[in-house]
């Protein structure tokens, strides 16, 4: 809760290492956080990547504003 850095936390439901719950609970539990899921696509969001590409981007370009 005292981490005022701009968040971004992104993660596939069926990531077998297990990322999924705790980048939502820390998009949860950070001010301002964002959390992006997605069903499938394992740790490295085969089929998402340019969705994912695209919101880190957009994410860096908000950023670069604080």
């Amino acid at each position: 809760e005292t981490i005022t850095a701009p968040t971004l936390t992104i993660s596939a439901a069926d990531c077998l290492y297990g990322t999924f719950e705790p980048a939502r609970y820390t998009a949860e539990n950070v001010p301002g956080a964002r959390f992006v899921g997605y069903p499938s696509g394992g740790h490295v969001l085969v089929g998402h990547w340019q969705d994912a590409n695209a919101r880190v981007a957009a994410f860096f370009r908000e950023s670069a504003r604080f």
